[in-house]
């Protein structure tokens, strides 16, 4: 809700109407209609199924999965899965009750997701091709993989530090506790 309140007074909505209008967006017959809402139930529901069915649990990022599948299947026109949740999507009844035109791939189906790609690249053309260039520059194509290396070396770093004495282990290390004070949300007084 916060992040709502600051959403509505960056868009000049008064502070002490901020709080309400988030409200009573929050309970608004079109928040509920929200596909999301649906998707999300409808995905939690197939993990029950699978539970009572003595299926072993999902993984720990299932949530974070189901979240993000539900924000934003509706709107797209692809989508890459790891292979239960694209299982669960294709397994009935979510198959019937969850309506959607996204493409949806997996591990499994990998040579398809191939064959999408090339043929997005074929329809695209040589037009749409150079504005791309014009946009991302010429590296275009080559990935950007040297997050994964920076992160690898500031992970050494705090581990080096950390053995050393010299600093605190990061919150959530695992294998260290670590006391965090509760801090309730940050609302505007008003």
């Amino acid at each position: 809700m916060d992040g709502l309140c600051k959403v509505a007074l960056q868009a000049g909505v008064a502070p002490e109407d901020a709080v309400k209008l988030v409200a009573e967006f929050l309970y608004s017959q079109e928040a509920f209609d929200a596909p999301a809402n649906d998707i999300s139930a409808l995905l939690m529901a197939a993990l029950a199924r699978r539970a009572a069915a003595g299926q072993k649990p999902p993984s720990p990022g299932m949530w974070n999965d189901i979240t993000t599948i539900s924000a934003y299947l509706p709107y797209c026109d692809a989508m890459y899965l790891d292979d239960q949740c694209a299982e669960l999507l294709r397994e009935g009844p979510l198959d019937q009750k969850v309506v959607h035109a996204t493409r949806v791939f997996s591990n499994k189906t990998r040579e398809d997701f191939l064959e999408y790609v090339a043929d997005l690249e074929r329809e695209a053309g040589p037009a749409h091709t150079a504005r791309v260039v014009d946009v991302y520059g010429e590296k275009w194509l080559t990935p950007y993989r040297a997050i994964l290396v920076y992160e690898r070396e500031r992970q050494a770093k705090r581990k080096a530090e950390a053995t050393e004495g010299r600093v605190r282990p990061r919150r959530g290390t695992p294998g260290r506790a670590t006391a965090v004070p509760y801090a309730p949300p940050a609302f505007p007084d008003w």
